[in-house]
């Protein structure tokens, strides 16, 4: 067995007690919660000033280790100009479910991707128009 079989046949076995599927879910809001700091420009000490508590109390709650409490997760949207949404999916099994969030996770960091190679293509493409019109400009100066 090899690759992606090998991967779900893990996730199976593990991913079927609680306690697998608990940090799964803490490690994804966490993810999220990462996420829209980079999207505000938020560092974990702008986000600590903001919820009025210590920047370590900040690195302790976004470690992935702690649980939220919905009144944390509340504060902490809230601070971050979001509104939470949570909603609960019907899943054979966890291992189903954890299969499910990598693959959400995959998909995101694969769309992060491509508008990265997007940007970097305007860029040159810009570049190139400029370069394009200073050499045309150097030309036509040098000949008369």
């Amino acid at each position: 067995m090899a690759g992606l079989a090998e991967l779900r046949e893990r996730i199976k076995i593990r991913a079927d007690s609680l306690k697998v599927a608990k940090a799964t879910l803490r490690n994804v809001v966490t993810g999220q919660i990462y996420s829209l700091m980079d999207k505000e420009g938020t560092t974990k000490s702008k986000l600590a000033r903001k919820m009025k508590i210590s920047k370590a109390a900040v690195s302790k709650l976004l470690s992935g280790d702690r649980n939220f409490t919905i009144d944390t997760l509340a504060h902490i949207s809230f601070v971050l100009g979001f509104h939470p949404e949570f909603r609960f999916r019907h899943a054979t099994t966890a291992a189903t479910w954890t299969i499910h969030l990598i693959y959400e996770r995959l998909l995101e960091m694969e769309s992060v991707e491509i508008r990265r190679k997007q940007s970097d293509i305007s860029e040159i493409r810009t570049k190139s128009r400029y370069y394009k019109r200073f050499v045309a400009r150097v030309q036509s100066e040098s000949y008369t």
